[in-house]
């Protein structure tokens, strides 16, 4: 590794490390800086220890200097959540691969954080045991994704999440100590009972699902779990909307172990080349499939399958096999002969079906469509998942996405208790590729919103990895919840240097003291679904308004696009629809952090954008400003009219976005979607999203707060709606 300018902080870290193994060369750092997702100018500098003793003293001299840190395992995580933000060290731990214990007899392991699941499950395999593993590929380090992103897996639906296979932990601390967790945390430590709990209240859980924010975990007792001999995947083919209901029966009758997956899912575990991928796309075999892991004895696993069998024998809308029979008929596009032989790549799988799901590396094929991919991945209840996945469908029709390459992948967790639904949409991260990009991230933000405010009550995993939204609108959603984190995170990371941007702040930093010295593209990665969120949210607010007289509402609107109504109407409309929002919100004396309620957090956010401007534009209506006052006058927000001149150097939201909505009169048809028009005005659709970023830092904070307070507090938004219905009731008489 060469190591080139050096300076005194390289030189410290060097070291510590070894020359070797420190580096700020240009050449390595820009392999840190980029995923399918996500791209910065990357860490000021890549660092790869050999031994715990190494990691404290890199954290030690990290916060001496005052350094962010990213630990980083294999990067697979889909979201750019190990890409720097803010520079800073990204300590590379693949080095510490070591499998420092398996125990046959209690069938535990204890891994290093370099240790990745293919690693760990041969040498399980070769004992009799296997490890749950994550839908990912079998490169993914253990470490990073039971305790960074709990670890999801196509086994949860019997062993629960991956957190679930945690016995104990060890981790250093941001200012290097060490300390010891769940059964580690006992006398004893790693050879303590596997008792997963420490002593009185357990403290492990306040260091998983931390997408690295919370220190370096160096190491972990992981559970095992005995290898049977007959164990094979049981596929139930047929209509997505019929499988749905059919996964519900088999829940209940005990049959937990599996997924549901669309098409496009096989496709890309199958597919072998690009071309394949979008051939097998358009050839749509069957729409999905229920995936059942049935194990035990011979006479166990005979007995199920032709249990299962037989239910589904004389129902002629289904198509029911063993993964080895699968195998035959999907011949026809697997291989070129009339049989998987030696030459196929399926053939271990035929020979040895578990070594499907017990060795991923098919999934990263993923990326083959377009070369980004885009995930809705929220957890709900079972019953909820057909709805949820047809809203998804509607809203991606409606996109114009293409819904051939849209996956749907339901995961059962804990026995069927909760599910993990993965939406996902690619696209190109190619940055000319504009449209694609938008039209993916508005497929994503919308339905998202929806389904955590507006439809159901999903629970976002990743959202607590978007560091902006959490300290926006955390104090609205989870207000209690998110002050015992602060107060958490504070102590053990009081200078904010773990994966800096991502998770929630410490009291001790404040945002302005963050200087941001990497920028990402928008719309090729960057903070893309923290900059769509705030649309989402208000176009969801929009389309939740609904008038008692849908027929009198549609009158109003064709007058508008008719303009019938004048532009004076229309701005006292508009502004009577803010000052309304604010002081409904300025009212609201509901808890949001331990010092404010929510009309205080809102104020202390609202009083950054006094004095600023924006001036919008539709088809509608000329220019007009939107002026943010002072909140002790009566009305705030003044709307008027003005000319290109006085408009000029003001940031512009240039789109049909206020006025082009049916959703009061039954036909939701959201302003979102002009976004998705290639001409706005004489600006293109490039120039209007280049202006849409520049507001996005000043207004989007205020922006989410109102609307989130809106969708989360139903009766804040009944008095919304009432008071401007009758605002638009008094214009219209």
């Amino acid at each position: 590794m060469l190591v080139e300018d050096k300076d005194e902080i390289l030189e410290g870290l060097s070291a510590i490390v070894g020359e070797n193994y420190a580096s700020n060369d240009d050449a390595i750092r820009i392999g840190y800086s980029r995923d399918q997702v996500l791209t910065t100018e990357g860490p000021d500098y890549v660092v790869a220890p050999e031994s715990v003793k190494q990691i404290q003293e890199v954290m030690k001299f990290a916060t001496k200097h005052k350094i962010p840190v990213i630990p980083k395992g294999t990067g697979a995580n889909m979201g750019g959540l190990v890409i720097p933000l803010y520079g800073g060290i990204i300590l590379d731990l693949k080095r510490i691969n070591q499998i420092y214990e398996i125990d046959g007899k209690n069938m535990t392991a204890i891994v290093g954080p370099g240790v990745t699941y293919g690693q760990l499950q041969i040498e399980a395999w070769n004992r009799g045991m296997f490890v749950v593993v994550p839908s990912g590929p079998h490169s993914v380090k253990v470490i990073a994704n039971v305790c960074g992103t709990r670890g999801i897996g196509h086994y949860a639906g019997k062993y629960a999440l991956g957190d679930n296979q945690i016995i104990g932990m060890e981790i250093v601390l941001p200012n290097g100590n060490l300390l010891k967790l769940g059964s580690f945390a006992h006398g004893k430590e790693e050879d303590s009972a596997n008792y997963p709990h420490g002593p009185g209240p357990d403290l492990m859980g306040l260091f998983l699902g931390g997408f690295g924010t919370v220190g370096v975990i160096t190491k972990i007792k992981i559970k095992l779990y005995p290898k049977l001999r007959y164990h094979e995947l049981l596929s139930i083919g047929g209509k997505l909307d019929i499988l749905f209901d059919e996964v519900i029966k088999l829940v209940k009758m005990g049959y937990s172990n599996g997924m549901m997956v669309r098409w496009p899912y096989v496709v890309f575990l199958f597919a072998k080349s690009r071309e394949e991928h979008f051939q097998w796309l358009k050839n749509q075999l069957i729409e999905g499939f229920i995936l059942l892991f049935i194990e035990g004895t011979k006479r166990d696993f005979d007995y199920h399958v032709k249990k299962i069998k037989s239910m589904y024998k004389k129902r002629k809308d289904f198509t029911v096999g063993l993964y080895s029979e699968l195998m035959d008929f999907m011949k026809p596009i697997v291989s070129k002969g009339a049989t998987v032989t030696e030459d196929d790549q399926e053939y271990g799988y035929v020979q040895e079906p578990r070594k499907l799901h017990d060795f991923m590396y098919q999934s990263v094929r993923i990326l083959r469509t377009h070369g980004g991919f885009a995930p809705h991945c929220p957890f709900f209840a079972l019953k909820d998942a057909k709805a949820t996945w047809n809203y998804m469908k509607k809203w991606i029709t409606t996109i114009g996405a293409p819904l051939e390459e849209t996956c749907c992948y339901l995961q059962l967790v804990d026995d069927g208790h909760s599910v993990l639904q993965e939406m996902d949409l690619e696209f190109d991260p190619d940055p000319n590729k504009m449209l694609d990009n938008v039209k993916t991230f508005i497929g994503i933000g919308k339905p998202m919103v929806d389904t955590m405010f507006v439809k159901m009550n999903g629970i976002q995993y990743y959202f607590y990895s978007n560091g902006e939204i959490l300290e926006t609108i955390g104090p609205i959603l989870i207000p209690g919840y998110f002050y015992l984190l602060k107060q958490f995170k504070t102590l053990i990371d009081p200078h904010c240097l773990m994966n800096r941007g991502r998770g929630i702040r410490p009291e001790t930093v404040k945002k302005e003291e963050l200087q941001m010295p990497t920028s990402g593209d928008p719309l090729s990665g960057g903070f893309s679904m923290g900059s769509f969120f705030w649309l989402s949210t208000l176009a969801s607010v929009i389309n939740a308004l609904k008038h008692p007289e849908p027929e009198i509402l549609e009158k109003f609107i064709n007058d508008v696009k008719d303009k019938k109504v004048g532009e004076e109407k229309l701005q006292e409309i508009l502004e009577f629809a803010l000052n309304t929002s604010i002081n409904l919100i300025l009212n609201d004396d509901t808890r949001a952090t331990a010092g404010e309620t929510l009309g205080e957090f809102f104020k202390r956010h609202y009083n950054k954008m006094i004095g600023k401007k924006i001036v919008i534009k539709s088809d509608f209506h000329n220019l007009w400003m939107i002026e943010f006052g002072n909140l002790e006058n009566t009305n705030p927000i003044k709307v008027y009219t003005v000319d290109r001149k006085d408009a000029r150097n003001i940031p512009s939201i240039l789109t049909d976005f206020i006025f082009e909505r049916k959703a009061l009169v039954g036909e939701e048809v959201d302003p979102m979607l002009s976004m998705l028009k290639k001409g706005v005005g004489t600006f293109s659709i490039t120039h209007a999203i280049a202006a849409w970023m520049k507001i996005l830092e000043e207004f989007s904070n205020v922006v989410m707060i109102g609307t989130t307070a809106f969708l989360y507090q139903k009766k804040l938004m009944q008095q919304l709606n009432t008071q401007l219905n009758n605002k638009i009731d008094s214009i219209l008489n």
